[in-house]
Order: C-alpha cells, then sequence, then structure tokens
C-alpha cells in the first residue's frame, strides 16, 4: 500500500498537544495559527524549493515548533 498523508497521522509537535494531525500538516490548525508569518512563509518556502526530508525543510519545521513553545512559555510565565 503506498504512503497516504491523508491517511496517516502524528502528534502535533509543540509542547503539550496531544492533537493527531494528518502527516500532510506540520501541527494542528490553532498551533499553526500562533506561528509567525515569516516561519510560515519559511516552511512553504523550503518545502516548495527544497522539497520533504530536506534539512531546510526539517530547520524550518524546528523554528516554527520553536516559536509556538516560546509564545506558549511567555503565556504560561
Amino acid at each position: 500500500m503506498p504512503y497516504d498523508p491523508e491517511m496517516t497521522f502524528h502528534r502535533c509537535p509543540p509542547t503539550g498537544c496531544r492533537e493527531q494531525v494528518p502527516d500532510k500538516y506540520l501541527m494542528c490548525a490553532p498551533h499553526w495559527a500562533m506561528v509567525p508569518a515569516p516561519f510560515q512563509r519559511a516552511v512553504y518556502a523550503a518545502l516548495r524549493d527544497y522539497g520533504l526530508g530536506s534539512a531546510q525543510l526539517r530547520a524550518a519545521h524546528r523554528a516554527a515548533i520553536d516559536a509556538v513553545n516560546n509564545q506558549m512559555e511567555e503565556t504560561d510565565a
């Protein structure tokens, strides 16, 4: 059976989120909405320019996740 990102899921990566999201998305909609626009654009650009599995996309994902985690930490403080 071929890989289908619509049918496979992963846990939303920001700390504490238990939402399961389709593999075609980085994170759940509420957390994605917390990602600053420049970081969202960087994710889309890395995907477009370098593709899935690239170091550039992994770095853009990490930056977006860190941005959300930092916002949540500031809210908790």
